[in-house]
């Protein structure tokens, strides 16, 4: 019985319908299997095929966006870098802007402090003004009631009203001593045959002896300086002198003749008497000057009180001041409260304030501030000094506007200062 079968396979290509019998069904089937499997390793080959071309493009595809990757980098890069450049010369700007503008304050700050301490050292100038020109004028007067009283009690000699002549090295007025030089030897002339010339041995014989080299003569140093004014001339007190030597010791003549003459002995004595006045310390001249010195000691030890005083109450940051300081005031202010006090116990003070005139008490509300404002000045030139006197130091500066719209400006300095007992310390 013939068999027939029906065999439907399946492929990539349109349903083929295939159909076997008879006795040859196995003989075909075997070239039909050989014939699918050969096509199924053509497939496999064309997929690999595909699979290889696949992979290449893939790897293409890599390559290119790795290479997208890499310039996209590259990019952010550069623009990360000008960016860093851009900041970091923004910064340097503002850091140059930053120092100029700290040296621009320094150096207003500096000047201010120059122009107040000139203002402070002009005050003090000002102030040693007034104080020198009180004191001289109350010198001036009290020389003269001296020179009143002195001239009541003895007569005083003739002064010089004019130079006395002779040569240019010797005596000029009465403060010079005698002009008496030691040489080995003196210019030799000759005279009535022989060489003759001056003596050092006369000096100690006549104390009065004067000895010019540029005229090689003699002169009295009494009769040029205390002379009285209508006393005849003699040739020692003319410009060429005396120069006889020959005849210089003689009784009759010379140096004897001069010393007994009646003019030289008025003058001898009125030199006596200017140098005992000298010796004694009786002078008008030492008086006045003593005088003197008593009264700026005086004014400097009151000055001194009331800087002290001052002082006090600055640093005890007390008012000064009182509403009445009338003397009928039962509280006229510590100020002069204080001065009151000290004034019990220093009588220097207490005449200062008895017997002066109200304007050279220096009580008056200008007075004290003005000695604050020198005080405050002697104090930043104290700081000044220690600041340029340091190692480090730093600057702080700052202003504002107080209540009447007006621009103040504050320093605050920091420092280091040497002390012997303490060292280095931080000063502000």
């Amino acid at each position: 019985m013939a068999l027939f079968r029906y065999q439907i396979l399946f492929t990539t290509k349109p349903l083929v319908i295939l159909q076997f019998h008879g006795p040859k069904m196995k003989r075909k089937g075997q070239d039909i299997r050989t014939f699918f499997k050969k096509r199924s390793v053509n497939q496999r080959e064309t997929e690999e095929v595909e699979t290889q071309k696949d992979s290449q493009s893939v790897e293409e595809e890599t390559q290119k966006v790795s290479q997208s990757v890499e310039v996209e980098t590259q990019k952010d890069s550069q623009s990360v870098e000008l960016e860093t450049q851009k900041a970091s010369q923004s910064v340097e700007v503002e850091t140059q802007k930053d120092s100029q503008s700290v040296e621009l304050e320094t150096q207003k700050a500096s000047q201010s402090v120059e122009v107040e301490t000139q203002k402070a050292s002009q005050s003090v100038e000002l102030e040693t003004q007034k104080a020198s020109q009180s004191v001289e004028g109350e010198t001036q007067k009290d020389s003269q009631s001296v020179e009143v009283e002195s001239q009541k009690d003895s007569p005083e000699p003739p002064e010089d009203t004019t130079s006395p002549t002779g040569p240019h090295d010797i005596s000029k007025h009465r403060g010079d001593s005698p002009s008496q030089p030691i040489r080995q030897g003196f210019p030799r002339t000759l005279q009535g045959g022989a060489w003759r010339s001056f003596h050092v041995e006369w000096y100690q014989e006549r104390q009065w002896l004067e000895y010019s080299h540029s005229k090689d003569a003699a002169y009295c140093y009494p009769c040029r300086h205390f002379s009285l004014p209508n006393v005849p001339k003699s040739v020692f007190t003319s410009v060429d002198g005396y120069s006889n030597w020959k005849k210089a010791t003689f009784r009759d003549s010379g140096f004897c003749r001069h010393a007994k003459s009646e003019h030289h002995v008025n003058a001898m004595l009125a030199w006596e008497e200017d140098k005992r006045r000298k010796d004694n310390n009786t002078s008008m001249i030492v008086l006045m000057e003593a005088e003197n010195r008593k009264k700026i000691t005086d004014n400097q030890k009151y000055i001194k009180t009331l800087g002290e005083i001052l002082c006090l109450t600055a640093t005890q940051n007390i008012a000064q001041r009182g509403h009445r300081e009338s003397s009928d005031s039962e509280n006229r202010g510590n100020f002069l409260e204080i001065l009151e006090l000290v004034s019990k116990h220093d009588q220097s003070v207490r005449t200062r304030l008895e017997d002066q005139a109200k304007n050279a008490k220096y009580t008056s509300n200008h007075i004290p501030n003005e000695m604050i404002s020198i005080l405050a000045g002697m104090v930043r030139d104290e700081i000044i000094k220690e600041v340029k006197e340091s190692e480090q130091f730093s600057v702080i500066v700052d202003e504002t506007k107080d209540v009447k719209k007006k621009e103040q400006m504050s320093f605050v300095l920091f420092f280091l200062s040497f002390r012997k007992q303490k060292g280095w310390m931080l000063q502000v």
